[in-house]
Formats: C-alpha cells, sequence, structure tokens
C-alpha cells in the first residue's frame, strides 16, 4: 500500500511553487511521519527513529537521503551526533537553538540500544 505526501518546491527558473504529489511507501512515511514529530530544537539519532518506525539505521538514512526534503531532516544525526551535512544544518540548528559543535549536535536522544 502507498500513500501520498503533498510536498511545495521552488521550480528551478519560474518564481512559483509548484504542488508535488509524491506516492511513498508505508514504511516511508511511518519514518517521515516520525521525524515530523520530532520537537522544534531537538536532535535525535537514526537509530531512535529506527526503533520507533520498525526498521534499521541504515533504512532511514536511506529514507532521509531520498525524500528528507519533506521533513525536518536536520533534527536526525547519527549516534554521536554528527552530521553528513552539517553545513547546510547549522543555519536550521541556530534556529531551533539546538547546540552544537564543529559538526556534532551536543544533545542527541538515542535508542536504548545505542
Amino acid at each position: 500500500m502507498t500513500t501520498q505526501r503533498a510536498a511545495k518546491q521552488k521550480n528551478g527558473n519560474l518564481p512559483v511553487d509548484v504542488e508535488l504529489t509524491l506516492e511513498l511507501d508505508d514504511l516511508t512515511e511511518r519514518v517521515l511521519a516520525l521525524v515530523d514529530e520530532v520537537p522544534h530544537g531537538t536532535a535525535v539519532s537514526y537509530g531512535y527513529i529506527a526503533q520507533q518506525a520498525g526498521c534499521s539505521p541504515r533504512q532511514v538514512g536511506r529514507i532521509m537521503r531520498t525524500h528528507g526534503h519533506l521533513c525536518p531532516w536536520w533534527r536526525v544525526v547519527r549516534a554521536d551526533g554528527s552530521c553528513a551535512v552539517a553545513e547546510k544544518a547549522r543555519g536550521y540548528w541556530d534556529k531551533e537553538n539546538i547546540a552544537y559543535l564543529g559538526n556534532r549536535v551536543q544533545q542527541v536522544i538515542r535508542s536504548p540500544q545505542q
């Protein structure tokens, strides 16, 4: 079964918003919904989302790499607080007062197994 998620995106050369409807599988929708629920100003690990979604942290990473633009992606980081795209995330972390040092968030909610 697939679900649909709407996303607004700037069209390359046109100064208008384009409404896109994407069909996503159940796991992808579940992961994105869980990331949507992460409170403003909070960072969680891929493992935390994976535990809640019933999948592996690598699956969460794949989903975030492909569809992260549909949710607050900057709130999901590695268990050690690092982020591969920290340069992009820092602006969001600043707006949400998420403490970081270099490329690492200082406080991350992890799954109990991490």
